[in-house]
């Protein structure tokens, strides 16, 4: 029985993270299938400023021979014109494509390349996760060590990991484009290319702001893969400086340790490099988990959170059948959160029904 139960566990743990991961997969290659027709449209009309117009010959010809026939200069014996002819590299120009256009093409192709590479990634991810539920039904034994020998494979091999990527990816080339829609409208008409700037910029701020908060607030619920990875960094890179603020510390107290005999400023520096290496080492506590994080406020706010829980049980359904069951959790609450829930529930009721 033990052993079915936790089969029982696994295949819901399994089924859901299987299922969850294809809704984000079809979610992405939708958004990612109608960015890319649209960036489409715009590369094959941005291409074709990186090559040379077509140019007629005799147009060029013409054009110096008007530029020779206003250098004429008239004599009474002679007619003289003061302009050379025309070489054939100068019918022939060489052809540079200016700077801007060869921006905003690398912007766009680059953001084409991003857009169908998460494509094709997710369409592999949802290949993958087919194979993953092949051959495996029920909660028996045999069946319970395939799901959980998979379940290992995909931890193994990061493929959460991918996952989590793919939106940034798409995300990236979406402002690919973006920067580079604004340098093509500078070029144009700076009214418009005002406006645009502004506005993408607007949204820019609002990703970095997003992307941000749940990094730095763990009760921010803008999570993201953005997020995670921000957050990930962030993490490596403190616990890096903590590592080598300890290290500098403990080097400079091994090398001043020998002043301790001393007096005077030798005394005191000795001093000040133990307190510092002591309060370093005192002090230096692994930063939390994404994960992790959360649980740590949730177990500071276990009451409230019960608190708002029986309430929210009441105030969303109003089922005065839950009435009879909400006096049990109030037994269960302490008198504080017991006599807010209390209230809050009854002022619910008032706004709804009247007094």
């Amino acid at each position: 029985k033990a052993w079915a139960r936790s089969a029982e566990l696994v295949k819901t743990y399994n089924d859901e993270l299987v299922e969850r991961w294809k809704e984000e997969m079809d979610t992405l290659l939708v958004f990612a299938g109608l960015f890319s027709a649209v960036l489409t449209a715009f590369n094959v009309q941005s291409y074709q400023l990186l090559q040379p117009a077509p140019a007629d010959p005799s147009l060029a010809v013409l054009q110096r021979i008007s530029e020779q026939l206003t250098g004429f200069s008239v004599n009474p014996t002679f007619i003289n014109s003061t302009r050379s002819a025309l070489s054939p590299d100068e019918v022939n120009a060489p052809f540079r494509a200016p700077d801007s256009v060869v921006w905003i093409n690398a912007l766009w192709f680059s953001s084409l390349v991003c857009s169908l590479a998460s494509a094709s990634v997710a369409l592999m991810v949802k290949q993958w996760l087919h194979e993953l539920s092949v051959g495996v039904s029920g909660t028996s034994r045999e069946s319970a060590r395939i799901r959980q020998y998979r379940v290992n494979s995909l931890r193994r091999w990061h493929v959460g990991g991918i996952v989590i990527v793919l939106p940034i990816l798409l995300q990236t080339a979406l402002v690919l484009f973006l920067v580079g829609l604004v340098i093509l409208l500078w070029t144009l008409h700076p009214t418009v290319a005002v406006i645009v700037s502004g506005l993408v910029g607007t949204l820019f701020v609002f990703l970095v702001v997003t992307t941000l908060l749940p990094a730095l607030r763990v009760d921010c619920c803008y999570r993201s893969p953005q997020a995670i990875g921000v957050f990930v960094t962030l993490r490596a890179v403190r616990s890096t400086a903590e590592s080598a603020f300890t290290s500098f510390a403990q080097a400079a107290w091994n090398f001043t340790e020998r002043w301790r005999g001393q007096e005077g400023l030798l005394r005191q520096l000795s001093d000040l490099s133990w307190r510092v290496y002591v309060a370093l080492c005192v002090e230096k506590m692994e930063l939390p988990t994404w994960h992790g994080r959360e649980q740590l406020e949730v177990a500071r706010a276990t009451k409230v959170l019960d608190q708002d829980l029986a309430m929210m049980a009441y105030t969303t359904t109003f089922d005065a059948g839950y009435l009879d069951d909400m006096r049990m959790l109030l037994a269960d609450m302490p008198w504080r959160q017991a006599a807010a829930c209390y209230e809050g529930t009854f002022a619910a009721r008032a706004r709804l029904w009247g007094e």
